[in-house]
């Protein structure tokens, strides 16, 4: 079975890396290689269809050190790694602040992975364990005990692929079951 999940997955990195390779275009890469010849243009000039939302929060924020969007929902993780903000349209509709040693908390967040199609968002505490929430409520919906994750992602609705070692010290990326 491990041979198997270690072949499907090293297909899916050649695979990856060949499509890339094929449809990489570099034609419109722009590179300055002395910045006293770099001519001086407006923001204005270059950028369109800017918006700015304030974020609209009742409570003191600390400072944000990982943005992630989805629509008009933004995910943020606080400088400190111990709280999540989620904006929808601007206004704060939830907080994630579990820190403890206990069922559902989280002493670091190392990594997080929001799902907008199931609304739950993933969190990597300290070591490899990935604690599930759900959003807006925060409620812990239960805990992955994972080996040396170093990365993980969303993959579909019910599954993760995450960059770690397996209990035979086998590192790879692996397709894991978010439901249990």
């Amino acid at each position: 079975m491990r041979f198997f999940q270690i072949l499907v997955c090293m297909t899916a990195i050649v695979m990856l890396f060949t499509e890339c390779k094929k449809t990489a275009s570099f034609e419109n890469l722009v590179s300055i290689n002395n910045a006293d010849e770099a001519e001086e243009v407006a923001f204005e000039d270059v950028a369109t269809d800017i918006s700015i939302v304030p974020l609209i929060c009742d409570e003191p924020m600390d400072g944000i050190n990982s943005i992630k969007c989805y629509g008009s929902r933004a995910v943020m993780r606080a400088t400190g790694a111990e709280s999540i903000y989620i904006f929808d349209d601007g206004k704060l509709t939830a907080k994630l602040n579990k820190v403890g040693r206990g069922r559902g908390e989280y002493t670091i967040i190392s990594s997080f992975v929001y799902s907008p199609s199931t609304n739950i968002l993933y969190v990597q505490g300290a070591g490899s364990m990935i604690l599930k929430y759900s959003v807006p409520e925060m409620e812990h919906l239960g805990t992955l005990q994972l080996k040396n994750v170093t990365g993980f992602a969303e993959h579909d609705d019910s599954t993760l692929i995450c960059r770690m070692t397996l209990d035979d010290d086998i590192p790879g990326i692996y397709f894991v079951n978010a439901d249990d």
